[in-house]
């Protein structure tokens, strides 16, 4: 008879329990907006379909089918697509864990590079990652939390196998309750459904802390900036388009039609239709 027995022991030091923070798919259409942006934590991107330049800091980078890219946290960063063969990609953000890049000298920040992988054998693996994490989080299945950070899991191992990076457990805070990453992930993500417990994650604070600390900073709290902000890209919308009012609040991140008018007379004291007339009927004649 034969009998192979193995054991393992994790130590605490090594216990790394990735966090998602947002996952995202886009494709390059008419209405893309390419905004240079940052965030407090690295983000993943698997390009799907297409080639474009990724533009960190002042460097551009080409991308094409089959890329997986590291942008490291705190680097200022926008994507262009070619318009002959449109970016398709998914991003995602990842909290709670720290990327060790060993070929990269330099510790300014500000001075590190993107990490650009052609994934060869594995691109459909890697792909694969994203979309199922993707999928998890659309469709909310029973047990997706956990499903997604067993997905997360992997996405790690896979990073560790493929690719030049070695990763560890998030330690230190220090920048982690920067509460302006907060504001500019509202005004990137407004459209999208985002929680004060989301918020409160993406700084590692409780939701009472950050409604307190972004409220000194901000003057309001962060839901309040969110509606706001909804509100203010609505008014372009109804102004510069003929998007219905059901397509407007769809698109600024309001659950309905309903609830974004009633929010919109809140703030001006008229509703969406009779803004769009009386901007229309102040426009000078051409």
């Amino acid at each position: 008879m034969s009998n192979s027995r193995f054991s393992f022991t994790v130590t605490g030091a090594e216990i790394l329990i990735p966090r998602l923070q947002y996952i995202t798919h886009s494709k390059y259409e008419a209405d893309w907006h390419s905004i240079t942006h940052t965030h407090p934590f690295p983000e993943f991107i698997f390009i799907e379909n297409g080639e474009g330049t990724y533009i960190v800091g002042s460097d551009e980078y080409q991308v094409h089918t089959g890329n997986l890219i590291i942008i490291p946290p705190n680097r200022r960063h926008t994507e262009q697509s070619s318009r002959i063969h449109p970016l398709e990609y998914y991003a995602m953000g990842v909290t709670n864990i720290s990327l060790h890049l060993p070929h990269l000298s330099s510790s300014d920040e500000n001075t590190v590079r993107p990490l650009i992988f052609q994934l060869g054998g594995q691109t459909e693996r890697g792909r694969n990652l994203f979309a199922d994490i993707y999928r998890e989080m659309k469709n909310e299945a029973e047990g997706y939390p956990l499903m997604i950070t067993s997905l997360l899991f992997q996405f790690i191992v896979f990073l560790l196998r493929q690719t030049s990076v070695t990763t560890s457990a998030e330690t230190q805070q220090t920048g982690r309750q920067d509460f302006a990453a907060v504001k500019e992930y509202i005004d990137e993500h407004y459209s999208d459904r985002i929680t004060l417990e989301y918020l409160a994650g993406m700084v590692n604070t409780s939701k009472y802390h950050l409604v307190h600390k972004f409220t000194q900073q901000m003057g309001c709290p962060p839901i309040t900036y969110l509606i706001k902000k909804r509100i203010s890209e609505a008014k372009l919308l109804l102004t510069s388009t003929q998007m219905s009012i059901a397509d407007i609040a769809y698109a600024v991140g309001f659950p309905s039609a309903c609830q974004f008018s009633q929010r919109f007379k809140q703030e001006f004291g008229c509703t969406p239709c009779q803004y769009r007339r009386n901007t229309e009927n102040n426009s000078p004649a051409q």
